[in-house]
Parts: C-alpha cells; sequence; structure tokens
C-alpha cells in the first residue's frame, strides 16, 4: 500500500503514513484492515490503582524529555474504541516546528514512566508520618516550662533527657519550707558545647538540681534565708560535675557542702539584696513570701548593730573611767593610792619618794592632808584634836600614815579668838572648801563653827572629821 500523498510505500493497516504522516484514506483500507485498525486502536482498559499513576517505561525506553508531552488517546477515540460503534482516528495535537531541530510533530510519541502502587503507598505513609511529628514537636515542644516539651524533642531526635543530681548541703536550723531555697550557680557546658550559667534551688535534702549530661562547676550563689531571717556564712568551695550521656554522674569537691549562721554584724546590704534577689527568682513559692524574710534578715542583722553598739558604748564608758581612774592613782613602793571621787576635780597633789601631799585645787596654799611611809618599829604619833594620824597600815616593815589638819575644829578655834570670821587666819571661803573636802561633804563649816561656840571646843563632834577622812583613805589606799 502506498501513500497518496507523497507515494511512500506503508505497512498495510496504517493509519498514517510512516514517511510524511499523512493520514490514509478510508477508502484504501479493508474491512479486513478495519477490524486490525480497530484492535490496534482500542486502548485497555485500566487496572485498580493505575487510574492516576504515570506509566512507567518498558526496558530499553526513555523517558520523554523535559517539557514534551506524550500520546494520550483522544476522549473520542477511547469512546469509539470501547464501544465499538466509532472507528474515527483523531490525530493527536502537536505545535507547529518552529525552526530547524524541531522534533516532528507527527513522530510516535514516547511512553510515560509508570510508578508501582506500593511505592505511592509508603511515599504517603512517610509524609503523613513526618507531619504528625511535626504536629507533635509544635503542640508539646512549644512549653518548655512543664518539661513535656524537651521529653518529646528527645524522643524524636534520640538526644539525652535531663538528670536529677543530688547536691548534699549540711545547714543547722535550716527549714525550706518558712525560709527560701538553697541558690546553686551551674556554671560549664552540656553535651552539645552550649554554655550554661544559670541558678537552680535545692531544698535541705539537696534535691532540685537537673542538668542535661554535660561538664559544669557548682557553687553556692547566695545564702539562703532561714526561717526567722537569718543568713548563712556560704561555703567557697566548688564542685565539679560530669554527667555522661547514659545518665551516670560523677562529682568531685568537698561534700556535704557545709553552712555556718553567719555573725549579724558580718551580714552587709548586698549579702541581704542577693539572698533577697535569689528567694524571689526561685528561692520562694512567693515574692510576698521573699519580701518577708529580707524584713526579718533586716531586723535581725540591725538588732544585732544595735546591741553591739550599746556594748561598745558600755566598754568606752568603762575604758575611760579605768583612764580616768589612772589618771587619779598614785603609786609608790609601798602603796597605790586612788584619789576618791568627791575629790577629783578639787585637788592637786605632789609626789616625792613615798610621801605624797593633797592639796585644795582652789586654795593650793592648804594641804588637805599627806600620806608619809615611816618605819613599823617606830611609835605612831596619834597626835592631838588639831593635828593628827588619821590612817595607819603596816606594810612589810614599813608603816603607811596619813595625816591631817583638822580644819573644822582648828578655825572654828582661831575663830573664837578673834571674831566670829576667822579672817585673820583663814579667809571664810576657804574655811568652807576645807571643812567640806574633810568631811567629805558630811558636815559645813558653819555647824563646826556654832558647834565650837556652844560647847567651848569640847564636843566630840570634832572627832569625826578624823574618822570620815581615815574610812576614806581605807577604802583608797592599797598597800603593796
Amino acid at each position: 500500500m502506498f501513500c497518496t500523498g507523497c507515494g511512500a510505500e506503508i505497512p498495510e493497516g496504517s493509519k498514517f503514513c510512516t514517511a510524511c504522516g499523512k493520514p490514509v484514506e478510508a477508502s484504501d483500507v479493508t474491512s479486513g484492515e478495519h477490524d486490525t485498525a480497530e484492535e490496534e486502536t482500542r486502548v485497555p482498559e485500566p487496572k485498580d490503582g493505575e487510574l492516576h499513576a504515570p506509566l512507567e517505561p518498558k526496558d530499553g525506553e526513555q523517558e520523554s524529555p523535559a517539557g514534551t508531552s506524550g500520546y494520550e488517546a483522544p476522549a473520542a477515540q477511547q469512546s469509539a474504541a470501547v464501544g465499538g460503534a466509532d472507528h474515527t482516528v483523531v490525530m493527536p495535537h502537536a505545535a507547529a516546528p518552529t525552526g530547524a531541530g524541531q522534533a516532528d510533530p507527527y513522530a510516535a510519541p514516547a511512553p510515560q514512566k509508570r510508578l508501582h502502587t506500593g511505592v505511592i503507598v509508603a511515599v504517603v505513609c512517610a509524609v503523613v508520618a513526618v507531619a504528625a511529628a511535626v504536629g507533635v514537636f509544635l503542640f508539646l515542644g512549644s512549653d518548655s516550662s512543664e518539661g513535656g516539651g524537651n521529653v518529646v524533642i528527645n524522643a524524636i531526635k534520640g538526644e539525652p533527657e535531663p538528670v536529677e543530681v543530688p547536691f548534699e548541703v549540711d545547714i543547722p536550723n535550716y527549714d525550706p519550707d518558712s525560709g527560701s531555697l538553697v541558690p546553686v550557680q551551674v556554671t560549664g557546658t552540656d553535651y552539645d558545647d552550649n554554655d550554661v550559667d544559670e541558678i537552680q534551688y535545692v531544698d535541705d535534702d539537696g534535691e532540685g538540681l537537673s542538668l542535661l549530661p554535660g561538664s559544669y562547676e557548682l557553687s553556692v550563689a547566695a545564702s539562703p534565708f532561714g526561717e526567722d531571717g537569718t543568713l548563712y556564712a556560704c561555703p567557697d568551695d566548688k564542685v565539679a560535675l560530669d554527667i555522661e550521656e547514659d545518665g551516670s554522674v560523677s562529682m568531685s569537691g568537698a561534700f556535704p557542702l557545709e553552712f555556718k549562721l553567719a555573725d549579724a554584724l558580718d551580714v552587709t546590704d548586698d549579702d541581704i539584696q542577693r539572698a533577697y534577689d535569689c528567694a524571689v527568682d526561685g528561692g520562694c513559692d512567693t515574692k510576698d513570701q521573699a519580701d518577708d524574710l529580707k524584713s526579718a534578715a533586716e531586723k535581725w542583722r540591725d538588732d544585732a548593730v544595735e546591741e553591739e553598739n550599746r556594748r561598745a558604748q558600755e566598754e568606752e564608758t568603762r575604758r575611760r573611767a579605768e583612764q580616768e581612774e589612772a589618771a587619779y592613782r598614785v603609786t609608790s613602793n609601798y602603796y597605790e593610792f586612788t584619789v576618791p571621787v568627791y575629790w577629783r576635780g578639787r585637788v592637786t597633789w605632789t609626789q616625792s619618794g613615798n610621801t605624797t601631799n593633797i592639796y585644795s585645787s582652789a586654795y593650793p596654799s592648804r594641804k588637805v592632808c599627806s600620806i608619809e611611809v615611816e618605819s613599823a618599829s617606830s611609835g605612831n604619833s596619834a597626835g592631838d584634836v588639831a593635828n593628827s594620824s588619821c590612817y595607819s597600815a603596816i606594810s612589810g616593815s614599813q608603816r603607811v600614815v596619813v595625816r591631817m589638819t583638822n580644819y573644822s575644829y582648828l578655825i572654828a578655834y582661831y575663830a573664837s579668838l578673834n571674831s566670829s570670821n576667822p579672817d585673820t587666819y583663814y579667809s571664810m571661803d576657804e574655811a568652807r572648801e576645807l571643812v567640806d573636802l574633810q568631811t567629805m561633804g558630811t558636815y559645813s563649816y558653819d555647824t563646826m563653827l556654832n558647834t565650837y561656840k556652844s560647847t567651848s571646843g569640847s564636843s566630840s563632834m570634832f572627832t569625826q572629821p578624823m574618822s570620815i577622812l581615815g574610812d576614806t583613805m581605807a577604802d583608797c589606799i592599797t598597800l603593796r
């Protein structure tokens, strides 16, 4: 059979010229040829699962180049092939050639690649599984505060999970329920070389520290609050911690870490503030509890400071008193004499060897008394009512003696000789000062003068100044 267009020989039953592509006239085809054409153009009915699957090339065939569509049977032709009523053959649509090198629009189409149904199902299942995992990650992994996100991420990625690490502490009189938790400073790197610098909180049993595998250094960040606001002297020890990915833990350092109650006087405002910041950050359940503990700590410290100031003031008073006593203390080889408080500021004294002479500050020429040392073997001269010995004591081979002029009697005596005013021998002011010093304020000169006048100087009252001064000297003199 030959093509009516180009005259080329074409095989029997062909529908198109293999040379020029011209359709073969229907009149040229025998009835047998129609049967053959019908069978060749009939498209087999696809099986289940292959309706939308792309065709797979047979061995030796190549996929169509990108941008070139394969042959598809037109709908009308498929209908004719199935129903058998219409045997019309429709040419596939092809774009007109645009130049040299373009593919022949009438060339036989390349078969399409076909995929097996099992491969398609596996791909779909994998996509669904990945989508589900991403959904779980977005749902649970977003809430890291509850720890659920980490667990899911670790389960998907196969990463290690946090490990509970015991951190032993020894704190006297400590109750974390009424105080605050112990803040532990954690520095180092985790298993993925991420830097770690954070504070975690543990109780008196050392529970509460949770870390991913890695290498760390642990230390105490600040003192916890005690129940009544007391603070502790924190240990300076640092603990080296290594956590393997299998969860095994190794620690080196002084354990347990020992705390001691801090001296309130050593606690600063910065110490209290650091403890408070940690209490607010995680050491207490509420900020109100942290506020109360801070106030209690400040009161504990301030009360201690106030008490210390009181003690220091008392100590200063005692020290000044001792200094004052030293300033009013006279020492010799046989006695030590401390000036009576009643005389201080009103008398002066001189010392020559073992003899001490005491004078009125207001009237320096008037001697109040003298302290002398003499041989104990010599007789002690008691004197008379006007000039007498008011104190005597033995110190080894020596006798310590206090002698005085009895101004209560003597000045009154002189006054009675001349007038009521002792100006001839003593001024009235001198008489009053000297009598007051010798009687330690017990008698006044006016009383003594009137007694002398009424008794002609025979009253026993005139021996009282000697007795009073003698008792005073016995309290103020220490034998050596």
